[in-house]
C-alpha cells in the first residue's frame, strides 16, 4: 500500500506537515516539515483525522422538496440552483467563504460572487481577529504578521496578551519561542486567569476581564516615566507620538494600575523588562478583541506599545497576530472580503481591476459589500440569497442566531451535515481537507500544498471543481480552470500577492510571500514591505 504524499495539518494556523497511514489511518508527522521539523506534532494534529469517522457525512447533492432535503443527481442540483438564482438581484446575494477551505476554493468563491455582480463576500477569517487586524492595517500598513516563526529565535523578550500559544499553537511555541526563552529571553504574560502560558512566564499580570486598555495605558506611561521610550525610533519612524503622551498622561501609573487591578510593584518591572529588550515581540490573538470586531482602544494601544519601544518592522519584534484556524491568512490574501480584491487590493484599485477584467472577462462591482455580520443581520431585506462554503452561520456568537428561514434561497457547500445544511434549499457535497488538493497559507505567510490522503466518497467533489461548475452556470465570467494548479496560477497572476510563486515550489517546504524571482538564484523570500507608521 503506497503512502500518500505529505499534507498540511488543519488543526490550527501553524502549518505542520503530516500524512495519514493508509494501513491504519494513523497520523504521522513529516520530519522535514518547515514548521514541525524533526516530527513535532501536538495532540490536536494527532487527532485531526478523527472527523472522517463522522456519520454526518454528505454523500450526494440534495435539494429541498416538499419541505424535506432529498438526494438528487449533480445535474438536478445544478438545474435547481440555476433556476433559484436567475430571479435574484445580484446585490441581494451574499457569499461566505471559509478559513478551513484552500486558497483556490476561497479565490473561486470570491470570483463567483464578483462575476455574479456582488461584493457581499466575507469570511470569519476576517471577523475573528478584526479588532487587532483593523488597527494594524490602518496604522502599520498591513494586518499581516511581519515576522517569520524562525525570527523568534532572535527575540529578546516575549509579551503575550490575549493569547495562549502554549495551548493553541504548541508546536510554534516549543520550536521557535522556547529556544529563545531557554537562552534567557523573558516571557511576559497578561491574562485574567492562570493558563499554561502564564505558568511558563517569568512575569505575569492578571487584570480582570475588560481592563486590557487601562493596563496597556499603564504600561505605556510607565515606560515613558522610566525613560525607556525609544526616542530615536519614534522621531525617525512615527508621527503623532504627542497624542499618545496626551492620552496616557492624565492619571498616574499608580492610578492606572489601581483601575486595571494590578499592583504597581508588579507592573513597573514588567514594563521595564519589555522596554529594555533589544527585540520585543508582542504575541496576541482574539483575547484582545471585542464582540463588535471593529477595532478597540486596547488594540490601538498594543500598536502604541510596539512603536514606543522601537519594535515595529524588525525581525523577531513587533506585533504578531496568532491566527487560529488553518487557512485564515490565505482566505484574506485571496480576496474573500467585502472591501478587498484578490491580493488585498482595495475595491477601487484600477491596476487590480484591469487584471481582473482581462482574466475574468467581467467588470467587478465598485461598491464595497456587506460583511458577514451585516449579511446575516439583513436577511429578508438586503440579503435574499446566500451561498455558504464550509461554514455554519446558523450557529454564531451573539445574542441570537440569524433567521436563515427568511432567505429565498440558501445554498450550502459542505462535507458534513450542520445546522446550516439542515436549513438549506440546495446542498452540494464537498471533499474534506484530507481528500483535497490545493494550497493553504499559515500564520507566517507560508504557502504549502495540501495533498489528498484518501479518495472521497463517490458522490462528492472538491470545492474548486464545484465552484468552477457553478461559475460557468451562473455567470458570464471565465471559469476555465482544469485543476487546482491552474486556479493557483490564475490567483497568483490576478492578485499579485503570490506573484512569482510557482505551484511546484509550495510542495517542498512551502514558500513565504512576498518573493523575488531571479532566474540565476531561483525563488527566494524577501523582507516584508512596511507601510507608513503612525
Amino acid at each position: 500500500m503506497t503512502d500518500p504524499l505529505p499534507t498540511v495539518c488543519p488543526a490550527c494556523s501553524v502549518g505542520c506537515r503530516l500524512r495519514i497511514s493508509p494501513a491504519n489511518d494513523a497520523v504521522i508527522p513529516v520530519t522535514e516539515g518547515p514548521v514541525n521539523r524533526g516530527g513535532m506534532l501536538c495532540h490536536h494534529g494527532a487527532d485531526c483525522f478523527d472527523a472522517h469517522a463522522d456519520t454526518q457525512r454528505i454523500r450526494s447533492p440534495m435539494v429541498r422538496i416538499d419541505g424535506e432535503l432529498v438526494p438528487v443527481s449533480w445535474k438536478r442540483a445544478f438545474t435547481r440552483l440555476e433556476s433559484a438564482f436567475s430571479g435574484l438581484d445580484p446585490d441581494s446575494v451574499g457569499f461566505l467563504g471559509s478559513p478551513h477551505a484552500t486558497n483556490e476554493a476561497n479565490y473561486l468563491l470570491g470570483k463567483l460572487a464578483r462575476c455574479f455582480g456582488s461584493n457581499h463576500v466575507d469570511t470569519r477569517a476576517r471577523l475573528c481577529h478584526a479588532s487587532v487586524a483593523t488597527v494594524c492595517e490602518q496604522r502599520l500598513g498591513s494586518s499581516t504578521t511581519i515576522s517569520s516563526l524562525s525570527d523568534f529565535r532572535l527575540t529578546d523578550a516575549f509579551l503575550v496578551i490575549g493569547a495562549n500559544p502554549v495551548a493553541r499553537q504548541p508546536v510554534a511555541f516549543e520550536r521557535f519561542c522556547r529556544p529563545a526563552i531557554e537562552s534567557g529571553s523573558p516571557l511576559l504574560a497578561v491574562d485574567p486567569e492562570p493558563t499554561v502560558t502564564t505558568a511558563c512566564a517569568d512575569r505575569t499580570l492578571h487584570p480582570p476581564p475588560g481592563a486590557d486598555h487601562t493596563l496597556l495605558d499603564a504600561l505605556c506611561l510607565s515606560i515613558i516615566d522610566q525613560g525607556f521610550a525609544d526616542k530615536s525610533f519614534i522621531t525617525a519612524h512615527t508621527t503623532g507620538s504627542d497624542r499618545l503622551h496626551a492620552a496616557v498622561r492624565g492619571p498616574s501609573v499608580a492610578a492606572l494600575c489601581e483601575a486595571a487591578g494590578v499592583a504597581v510593584d508588579d507592573l513597573e518591572p514588567f514594563a521595564r523588562t519589555f522596554a529594555t529588550a533589544d527585540r520585543g515581540a508582542i504575541l496576541t490573538a482574539t483575547g484582545i478583541g471585542s464582540c463588535d470586531h471593529n477595532g478597540t482602544p486596547a488594540a490601538d494601544r498594543l500598536v502604541d506599545l510596539s512603536l514606543l519601544t522601537g519594535n515595529a518592522g524588525r525581525r523577531g519584534a513587533g506585533v504578531t497576530l496568532l491566527r487560529g484556524v488553518g487557512n485564515e491568512q490565505g482566505a484574506l490574501d485571496v480576496g474573500v472580503r467585502p472591501d478587498r480584491l484578490p491580493g488585498g487590493h482595495p475595491i477601487d484599485n484600477e491596476a487590480a481591476r484591469d487584471r481582473i477584467r482581462s482574466t475574468w472577462g467581467v467588470e467587478p462591482p465598485t461598491t464595497p459589500g456587506l460583511n458577514e455580520r451585516e449579511q446575516l443581520g439583513t436577511i429578508g431585506s438586503d440579503i435574499n440569497g446566500l451561498y455558504v462554503m464550509g461554514e455554519n452561520p446558523a450557529v454564531v456568537r451573539g445574542p441570537q442566531n440569524p433567521a436563515l428561514e427568511g432567505l429565498s434561497v440558501l445554498v450550502v457547500q459542505d462535507p458534513f451535515v450542520t445546522e446550516t445544511v439542515e436549513q438549506a434549499d440546495i446542498v452540494l457535497p464537498a471533499t474534506t481537507w484530507a481528500e483535497t488538493t490545493g494550497t493553504v497559507t499559515n500564520l507566517e505567510r507560508r504557502i504549502q500544498l495540501r495533498q489528498p490522503q484518501r479518495e472521497g466518497p463517490a458522490g462528492v467533489k472538491q470545492d474548486w471543481k464545484i465552484l468552477t461548475e457553478v461559475g460557468r452556470l451562473l455567470t458570464s465570467g471565465s471559469f476555465a480552470s482544469r485543476d487546482s494548479r491552474a486556479v493557483f496560477e490564475e490567483l497568483a497572476d490576478v492578485g499579485r500577492r503570490y506573484h512569482g510563486i510557482r505551484y511546484d515550489e509550495v510542495n517542498d517546504g512551502g514558500v513565504q510571500w512576498p518573493v523575488d524571482e531571479d532566474p540565476a538564484v531561483g525563488l527566494r523570500s524577501r523582507p516584508f514591505p512596511f507601510g507608513p507608521i503612525h
